[in-house]
């Protein structure tokens, strides 16, 4: 059998330093001498050995199970499973000019990824540096000119329109 000790002041009385108002809403609240006392006397349950079973339970990190705890080989797993950027990534596929060989995509996504017919890449990785700004805005406007480039080189080149066709102004049929 579990007991679960819950702490209730039996002295509700504290001090309130600080201002309580809606402009001074910061307050310090100094509780009764004997609520530490009382808690001081549950803390007995709060052991090291109670606690040390759970903490076990933690050492092996979900993922580096079969790299022994405090190896190499386990913290390096353990950090490749944890690490992140903290900025937006780009430039995975960067956009340039044809003859950079480091580039994926053309500046005019005509020539889509280059080598793959067909396939367009059309979001933040084609940056080839963060922006200084907010990157929703870049972003957005990428694909507002990717998909107009599109539109008019595939799907414009058939020389059909119907009625149906609610993305494409009937000018450009």
């Amino acid at each position: 059998m579990v007991l679960k000790r819950t702490l209730v002041s039996v002295w509700p009385m504290g001090k309130v330093l600080g201002g309580t108002s809606m402009l001074n809403n910061m307050l310090y609240v100094r509780g009764h001498e004997e609520d530490f006392k009382e808690w001081f006397k549950g803390k007995e349950d709060y052991s090291y050995d109670d606690v040390m079973a759970y903490y076990k339970k933690l050492e092996s990190f979900l993922g580096c199970e079969e790299f022994p705890f405090d190896s190499e080989k386990y913290w390096e797993c353990y950090i490749r499973q944890l690490t992140i950027t903290s900025y937006h990534p780009v430039g995975t596929c960067k956009m340039g000019r044809k003859e950079d060989a480091s580039t994926v995509v053309d500046f005019t996504f005509q020539v889509s990824v280059k080598g793959i017919n067909k396939l367009y890449a059309v979001d933040g990785s084609v940056l080839p540096t963060l922006p200084s700004g907010n990157i929703n805005g870049p972003i957005m406007m990428l694909a507002e000119m990717a998909a107009d480039l599109v539109k008019k080189a595939h799907y414009l080149s058939y020389k059909q329109c119907v009625l149906m066709d609610l993305f494409v102004p009937e000018t450009m049929c």
